[in-house]
């Protein structure tokens, strides 16, 4: 199961009235280690980011959020957003919940979105979302940026700081921010998700994740794993039946009845 293709971007407790997304957790709080969704791997595993040929750590000190990726998402080079003039940085969208509990790496949970920071980094637009996962004990009072300053009081302002000079540690200079660092309101958030949720569908890893999922579909109906209720065919209740004729028909392609090739 890949958690950035296979989770679904929206939780089963999203509604009309405010955005709820799932997070995959890549560096719980308390921890430095810099870990990410591998995006060119198979499945895409969380690892631990390798520069210089060793083991990447945060040196300016432990994460005191948890830190992760909102699925089916990608930050586009090509579609900046909110009328923004600075490139996506070609990752998922970034999503820091500032709940209470500590999450262990590859947890999905379910976080209210209150706001968000863009962060320009090496000049790129490196989104930070802000957020509260659903069963920490002050969600039923948090739902938008004011709440989250009343209930959380300067917690924007250490993110912010954080994010800004945390790369002094390895030598290089301070991040900036875009909007002169000013939270945005969920509303803009939300925009940003959304825009983020579509540029992923136009992106070459999701086509390729649609057409491997078609592919696997054509190869179980070919070895007549697929009922009828999944493939919509035949009657009620009986299996789609195909003929070892049907099967080595040298008209279709290798492994396939008529179904979409990958290649």
């Amino acid at each position: 199961m890949s958690p950035l293709h296979d989770v679904l971007l929206f939780g089963p407790s999203s509604n009309p009235d405010e955005t709820i997304v799932r997070a995959v957790i890549e560096i719980p709080r308390g921890t430095d280690a810099k870990m990410e969704i591998s995006k060119d791997e198979d499945k895409n595993p969380i690892k631990q980011d390798i520069k210089n040929g060793e083991l990447r750590f945060m040196k300016h000190g432990k994460l005191p959020w948890n830190y992760g990726a909102i699925p089916q998402t990608y930050s586009s080079p090509h579609n900046p957003v909110l009328g923004l003039k600075i490139p996506g940085d070609k990752d998922p969208l970034d999503i820091i919940d500032i709940g209470e509990k500590t999450w262990a790496i590859g947890n999905v949970v379910e976080v209210r979105v209150l706001g968000a920071l863009c962060l320009i980094d090496e000049g790129e637009a490196d989104w930070k979302i802000i957020g509260l996962n659903i069963n920490d004990p002050k969600a039923p009072f948090v739902h938008d940026a004011r709440d989250l300053q009343f209930h959380f009081p300067n917690v924007v302002d250490q993110i912010r700081q954080w994010y800004r000079v945390y790369k002094v540690a390895e030598g290089k200079g301070e991040n900036k921010y875009a909007f002169n660092g000013q939270l945005l309101a969920r509303q803009h958030a939300a925009e940003v998700i959304l825009n983020g949720s579509t540029d992923y569908r136009r992106s070459g890893a999701y086509l390729r994740t649609i057409q491997a999922t078609a592919q696997a579909h054509w190869d179980a109906v070919v070895a007549q794993e697929i009922h009828d209720n999944d493939a919509m065919y035949g009657g009620e209740g009986e299996t789609l039946q195909i003929s070892e004729a049907q099967k080595t028909d040298p008209r279709l392609p290798s492994g396939t009845v008529g179904g979409p090739q990958v290649h």
